[in-house]
């Protein structure tokens, strides 16, 4: 018996959620449906389209097989960039304690401010309300201005250590990308000929 190419169609993708621009994507790369391929299957990476996605295709038999065939390369992943992940979180953790302390004495000065307009607000609702905007707007805005300085700061302080991050963990993560993707293939294809049949 000649084997049966499965079909992935724009139906599929609707009904199981896919977000309308992986649908616009699929429409203009495949039309209204495309032959599961290994051909098919790279064009939809290279053009963007989420394969990854396609694991709500999959029965619940072939998630489990996906599963235990992806499994290993997600834990070589996470392996892998533990070390990276771990000095990242260590090297931003004061800028981060910096950033929430300033925040958080701009927030607890934010609500002081607005706390007497809040509460008048509370009592007459809508007429309180622009009330309540005009008082709060400054505060809100000095809030802004304080936090929005200490972010930048904290992403100044980080973004060599982010950088080294992602530097060490590309690797492990284009080939993890890899295994899962190959894996998802392979159990779309089984799973989909097989409902096919």
């Amino acid at each position: 018996m000649a084997s049966i190419t499965p079909i992935i169609t724009l139906d599929m993708l609707r009904q199981h959620d896919a977000c309308s621009d992986q649908q616009e994507l699929f429409v203009a790369t495949f039309g209204q449906s495309a032959k599961l391929t290994r051909r098919n299957w790279a064009m939809a990476i290279k053009v963007g389209l989420s394969v990854s996605g396609m694991e709500r295709l999959l029965s619940a038999p072939a998630w489990a097989e996906y599963e235990k065939v992806s499994a290993p390369a997600l834990a070589e992943y996470e392996k892998v960039i533990a070390p990276a992940l771990a000095e990242y979180e260590k090297v931003i953790a004061p800028a981060w304690a910096e950033y929430e302390k300033v925040s958080d004495a701009a927030w607890v000065e934010y609500e002081k401010v607005i706390a007497p307009a809040w509460g008048e607000y509370v009592k007459v609702r809508a007429p309180a309300l622009a009330e309540y905007e005009k008082v709060s707007a400054p505060a809100w805005a000095e809030y802004e201005k304080v936090s929005d300085a200490a972010w930048v700061e904290y992403e100044k302080v980080i973004a060599p250590a982010w950088a080294e991050y992602v530097k060490v963990i590309a690797p492990a993560w284009v080939e993890y990308v890899k295994v899962r993707d190959a894996a998802l293939y392979d159990a779309l294809v089984a799973d989909l000929a097989e409902v096919a049949a």
